[in-house]
């Protein structure tokens, strides 16, 4: 935790002494040639060291270490033609661990690595020249073969043969042909992992050396001046190819550099204060890309001068003050362009930065203990603002910079589920905090709670550990995930879990992922239980090595192609794997689980191929794996594939850059897109060979097919053949029909983000736009005609214009080319709950809805979990992570006038759609109140469907609460009623006084009397009769006189559903073979609820219940 080191060595009797150390607590390691690194205490790394503590002037002994002789690697480094290599550096590193060693090759290419620990290795060799190499013959790290080794072993002949480098040279002059030096030149591989970054030299010259096989895209750039791509392109997709051989070099890729675009300004505060080292930015409109930086100097100015010519967002950012678009914005979306052109400098562009605001507070535990080095973001709702900080010592934090606003804060540290502020578990439940320019909003506490952990080991079928394997959970049924990687004795641990049920997955190298317990499948996963602060050991791996898929890739002369991606995926779903072809074509694919595969191959400049020589999914041959095998021979011999290339202007002949060109194969076999360069050229490779219908569509201006239509079923066919250019495909495109408008909710305030669409009435056509933050849109791609306009928001229902919810009311708006249609303006509404996927929150306890269901219906494919029930109504409850621990909570639907169903679901992506990915927990249909008790997990989410039986509608009201006792009853509803409540039940009643002491509140022992003589709940009218028949009269509370009408209204307001789970009332009194405390009629309209009556009427019967009653029973 802190920056102090110290070392020594080992005196002749082996003792040594560190003395130089301060305070605090370190890792101790020791080695010596020849034995493996060992860390205090017994410990292979540094992540599973024992601490050892040290105090200022004193000595801790006894730190003692016990060394095992180390493995070794050996072999030899050879050319390709077996001509062994000397001074060649050859390296081993553990997979998944921190052992490394490395040794030189000697005169006869042989090599020595030694003090290696146990484990898996990577090889890798490199020498002047030559391409670094892994074993065995692969150019990439995580493709090499791993080699095992152990304590006091050798493990030799791990020989590797490099093969000779190509190179790429040139020289990068300006327009003049004057040398830059310092230019930096990179070449990037097209197919596969290969690039190399040089600088040119005093004279302009370049040279980039040991670069693998294979056709090459080249850049340069300069202070300046503006970035080319050879040949002269400024777009990575015009580049020309360059071609690299093994051994040889390709000379003359050359660059003239023009003179960059420039922006400049000045960076100031309100007061109009230079501000010092602030960080502008101008990256260019549209999808052409390029983008230039640079830092004020002391009195403000900057200067950006390595742009091309275009439309650019430039962005000014300092410390204590949010980012800001020119011209004093802070939404991208709302930022003016700036024009940039080359040679040219476009001054002004200033900037006048406000200061931010601020949040703080503190992070700690449960216990109150701070947490440092917590994270703590702020995200502004609907907005571009956004901060971060981490916590002090003290677990205090403060995020600056902030735009004005309404924020959603967030917390994470290592060893908890992170959290939303103010303890929610998931980003629509966050409280927003509100933030205002140059003031600090306090007191955004968080007190995280400790996480759940999972633990246990990852082997092989042998049992030997697996350094370095990964394991992740996932949560079922809500959010909640982790990861991590074993350690070198294959044991791992993930602590930050909420509270749940988890699937454990581990994959290694070589080994194919497994579900704990033993299974491929997800949804045959064992469920692991993790509670908060629990640790749940022993979920253990044992992994079976993987099946393997190799063989070659060549074009149609039977020339290998280096760096082609191959790739297989099981055929059942899910699964699988991929590899990079090496220089000789030849690839390997590891780590496969037993089954049947589709293998692909794909590489730039050729034709994505299936096994075998097909280019349709469908028709693939699969291959077949098993564990420890290797499936050879599966080839492929790769088409060349087409390209597409033209000039996209307007009616004018002006060119239009950063349009986009979409091509689509008419047979539905794929296709391709592009965009266009600053001149309006384009050109889209990798086409295959077929017949393409080919589309423009720029902002501005109305979509078109080629070759002048609007209509896709009159577009040209244009066909592309196999390694030839398509050219002359050129469009003229007409400026588009405008639409536009502004989305806000129902009360008046801007929606941002809103997704706006027209549709063509009768047409092909249409567009889309997402709102800004004032919630406007402006649609203008559109062909004259009649359009469908909609709008929709998350958390909003879709609209129709004008104001309707049903697409076949909506009002057709016309659009004309050139021409605004302005004020298509929408006002969203909350979505109705009728559907799974727009249910209306559960946000505290208690909880009531009540509406009127005649409109609600029954999706098709809905669930129907207990008997024939329709005209459903959607609930949804996310339970926050604090407080900690399981709450038990029932829905019911006391006080609907009809008959209902309740039923829980959690979600469950492993079920089919539908029932919508829902399993279900319980379902009830007793009445008019029905009811669902179930327990809620922290950080879970639960959806509730409630319907009415045999589609019955009404008036539906749906409760929701805490119900401590699970007796079905809420609290809320318990203790305000005085019905049965049990010692657990909480509540707010302020009735609730215990006047007598007797653990039962004044307000739940409402047969007392002398309580409350308006309280409709209090009777004063018990027949004598009644006093004497009762048993034991002297040791029940009874009030004195009971009429058949307060019986009976009492009666009435109880549903059967309270007796549950309570004591039976066993007299029957009056003979007639029913207890007497079951017994009422549920007719009577009380002053709960109404429903039909249990048979049994009788005055009698509710005298004799209400005698036999005593307080103790209520609580």
């Amino acid at each position: 935790g802190g920056g102090g080191t110290g070392y020594t060595s080992s005196g002749t009797d082996g003792t040594y002494l560190i003395d130089t150390l301060t305070s605090g607590n370190y890792r101790v390691y020791a080695q010596a040639p020849g034995y493996e690194r060992q860390f205090y205490n017994g410990a292979p790394d540094e992540a599973s060291a024992t601490l050892v503590a040290t105090s200022s002037g004193g000595e801790t002994p006894g730190i003692d270490f016990v060394l095992l002789e180390g493995g070794k690697i050996s072999g030899t480094i050879t050319n390709a033609l077996g001509t062994p290599i000397a001074g060649a550096y050859v390296t081993a590193e553990r997979d998944g661990g921190s052992g490394y060693g490395g040794a030189f090759t000697g005169f006869d290419g042989t090599y020595l690595i030694d003090s290696l620990s146990a484990g898996q290795y990577r090889v890798g060799a490199s020498a002047s020249g030559y391409l670094t190499t892994y074993y065995d013959g692969e150019l990439l790290p995580w493709f090499a073969t791993l080699v095992g080794v152990s304590t006091g072993a050798e493990t030799s002949g791990i020989n590797i043969a490099l093969q000779e480098g190509g190179r790429i040279s040139g020289t990068v002059t300006d327009l003049l042909g004057t040398p830059i030096a310092g230019a930096g030149v990179y070449a990037e591989r097209v197919t596969g992992y290969a690039a190399a970054y040089v600088v040119s030299a005093a004279d302009g010259t370049y040279l980039a050396d040991q670069l693998p096989p294979g056709d090459y895209k080249v850049s340069a750039s300069a202070a300046g001046h503006l970035a080319q791509y050879y040949d002269g392109a400024d777009d990575w997709n015009a580049a020309t190819l360059v071609a690299v051989s093994s051994g040889s070099e390709t000379t003359g890729i050359d660059f003239a550099l023009p003179e960059g675009a420039k922006i400049s300004g000045t960076v100031a505060d309100a007061l109009g204060t230079p501000i010092a080292g602030a960080f502008v930015v101008a990256e260019r409109a549209g999808s052409l890309g390029g983008s230039g930086y640079a830092w004020s100097g002391a009195d403000g100015m900057y200067l950006i001068d390595t742009l091309g010519s275009g439309n650019y967002r430039v962005r000014a950012s300092a410390s204590g003050y949010p980012t800001q678009y020119y011209d004093g914005v802070y939404d991208s979306g709302a930022a003016t362009l700036v024009s940039a052109s080359l040679g040219v400098e476009t001054a002004g562009i200033d900037f006048a930065l406000l200061e931010g605001g601020k949040i703080s507070g503190a992070i700690t535990n449960a216990l109150g203990t701070p947490i440092p080095g917590a994270y703590v973001s702020a995200s502004q709702d609907g907005g571009p603002g956004y901060g971060g900080a981490y916590t002090a010592a003290d677990g205090t934090y403060l995020i600056n910079a902030l735009i004005d606003g309404n924020y959603r804060v967030h917390a994470s540290a290592s060893g908890y589920p992170s959290q939303f502020y103010d303890g929610a578990s998931e980003w629509s439940l966050a409280t927003l905090v509100s933030v205002s320019s140059g003031v600090e909003t306090t007191g955004i506490d968080f007190a995280m709670v400790e996480g759940a952990k999972i633990s246990g080991t990852v082997r092989d079928a042998l049992g030997t550990p697996i350094a370095g394997a990964y394991i992740s959970v996932e949560r079922d049924g809500g959010y909640g995930y982790g990861s991590t990687y074993a350690g070198a004795d294959g044991a791992y641990l993930i602590d930050t879990l909420p509270a749940g049920n988890y699937r454990v997955y581990a994959l290694a190298t070589d080994y194919p992922g497994q579900y704990y317990d033993g299974t491929y499948d997800w949804s045959a996963a064992t469920l692991v239980s993790a509670s908060p602060g629990i640790e749940t050991a022993g979920i253990d791996f044992a992994l079976s090595i993987g099946g393997r898929i190799s063989g070659t890739v060549t074009d149609v002369l039977g020339t290998p192609i280096a760096g082609a991606w191959v790739s297989a995926s099981l055929d059942v779903c899910c699964s699988g794997n991929s590899a990079i072809t090496a220089p000789d074509g030849t690839y390997t694919i590891r780590g496969l689980r037993p089954g049947d595969y589709r293998v692909s191959s794909f590489t730039y400049g050729y034709v994505e191929q299936y096994y075998s020589g097909t280019r349709d999914w469908s028709a693939a041959t699969l291959v077949a794996t098993s564990s420890g095998s290797e499936t050879t021979g599966i080839d492929f011999t790769l088409e060349e594939s087409g390209n597409l290339s033209g000039i996209v202007t307007d009616v004018f002949g002006a060119p239009i850059g950063d349009a986009w060109v979409y091509a689509t194969d008419v047979g539905g076999a794929g296709g391709g897109s592009i965009y266009t360069a600053s001149d309006g050229t384009y050109l889209l490779p990798n086409l295959p060979p077929g017949t393409y219908r080919v589309e423009a569509q720029k902002a501005g201006f109305a979509w078109q097919f080629y070759d002048g239509t609007s209509d896709a079923s009159a577009a040209t066919p244009v066909n592309v053949t196999s390694g030839a250019e398509t050219s002359g495909i050129d469009f003229a495109l007409v400026v588009g029909a405008r639409i536009s408008g502004k989305v806000t909710n129902s009360l008046g305030t801007p929606i941002s983000g809103a997704w706006v669409a027209a549709a063509q009435d009768g047409g092909f056509g249409g567009g889309s736009y997402a709102t800004g933050s004032d919630g406007v849109y402006t649609i203008d791609t559109l062909v004259t005609g009649n359009y469908q306009v909609s709008a929709w928001a998350y958390g909003y229902g879709t609209q129709y214009w004008d104001h309707v919810e049903d697409a076949g009311s909506a009002t057709l708006v016309p659009a004309t080319s050139g021409v605004t249609t302005p004020n298509i303006d929408f006002s969203l509404q909350p979505p109705d709950p009728d559907h799974s996927w727009t249910p209306k929150d559960i946000l505290a306890f208690p909880f009531t809805d009540s509406r009127n269901t005649a409109a609600a219906s029954l999706e098709p494919g809905e669930q129907q979990p207990c008997g024939d029930v329709g005209a459903t109504i959607w609930y949804r409850l996310v339970v926050p992570y604090s407080p900690p621990g399981t709450t038990t909570v029932t829905v019911d639907t006391a006080g609907s006038d009809f008959d209902t169903a309740v039923a829980v679901y959690t979600p469950d992506y492993s079920l089919p759609s539908p029932p919508g990915g829902l399993a279900l927990i319980g379902c009830n249909a007793t009445g008019l109140r029905s009811w669902q008790t179930f327990a809620a997990d922290p950080g879970s989410v639960y959806y509730v469907q409630v319907g009415g039986q045999s589609g019955a509608t009404g008036n539906l009201v749906v409760n929701a609460g805490a119900d401590t006792d699970g007796d079905g009853l809420r609290d809320d509803a318990e203790t305000n009623t005085g019905v049965y409540v049990a010692p657990t039940d909480a509540g707010s009643n302020p009735a609730l006084v215990d006047t007598d002491g007797d653990a039962c509140g004044d307000g739940q022992e409402v047969l007392r009397y002398f309580l409350n003589p308006v309280n409709q709940w209090d009777f004063f009218s018990v027949p004598v009769p009644a006093l004497f028949v009762a048993p034991n009269p002297a040791l029940v509370h009874k009030d004195k006189i009971v009429s058949a009408a307060d019986a009976q209204a009492v009666f009435a307001y109880f549903s059967k559903g309270a007796m549950i789970g309570n004591p039976f009332y066993e007299q029957d009194l009056d003979g007639d073979g029913a207890k007497d405390g079951l017994q009422y009629d549920r007719s009577f309209d009380g002053p709960g609820r109404t429903g039909p009556p249990d048979g049994i009427i009788s005055a009698v019967d509710a005298q004799l219940a209400f005698a036999q009653f005593s307080a103790a029973r209520k609580c």
